[in-house]
């Protein structure tokens, strides 16, 4: 039988308790999960580190990537964009973990 990865996605509203979850799924089955980050073009907040978080991009750089045709969805949340790419979906599924991927239901297609 072959071992087969799978995502995770966790949808549902700002403020709902989407990356507490997934935060326990990754540190809680360590080797598991692994986390799949999303890409914006907002600022880093204070204690967020580039590549744990986040990937933070400059708004060229996301609509360069968004017009290349690397996300799988994006929204638009007041000035800042947000966007999940195709490369950090297949980028996290490696080894025998499973993806874990945080989204707002309003950024999909």
């Amino acid at each position: 039988m072959q071992n087969r990865q799978k995502i995770v996605a966790l949808a549902g509203p700002s403020c709902g308790g989407k990356t507490t979850l997934k935060n326990a799924l990754v540190e809680g089955w360590p080797g598991s999960f692994a986390a799949i980050l999303t890409t914006t073009t907002r600022p880093k907040r204070p204690g967020e580190k580039e590549g744990r978080d986040y990937h933070f991009v400059s708004p060229r750089q996301f609509n360069s990537a968004k017009a290349g045709g690397q996300f799988v969805e994006t929204l638009v949340i007041g000035e800042y964009v947000y966007g999940l790419s195709l490369a950090a979906l297949t980028g996290a599924l490696t080894g025998a973990r499973n993806g874990v991927v945080v989204i707002t239901p309003d950024g999909l297609p």
